[in-house]
């Protein structure tokens, strides 16, 4: 399928994480090291607080090329 109205890029997106431990922490304890994980994930932010994004092109004079 192509064309104009075709979507590119992701629609959604879902992260399951499972996790196992070896000490006896706390789950209020694992929550918050799991919180602290989530707030410090640089693409986990990114997507959920998309960036504006700026796209600058600059074509060069390609047509010079071995020309000397």
């Amino acid at each position: 399928m192509t064309g104009d109205n075709v979507p590119v890029g992701f629609q959604t997106a879902h992260m399951k994480v499972d996790m196992k431990t070896e000490c006896d922490m706390s789950t209020p304890h694992l929550n918050a090291l799991i919180d602290a994980a989530e707030r410090s994930c640089v693409i986990l932010q990114t997507l959920s607080a998309p960036p504006t994004v700026e796209i600058e092109r600059s074509l060069g004079d390609f047509g010079k090329l071995g020309t000397f």
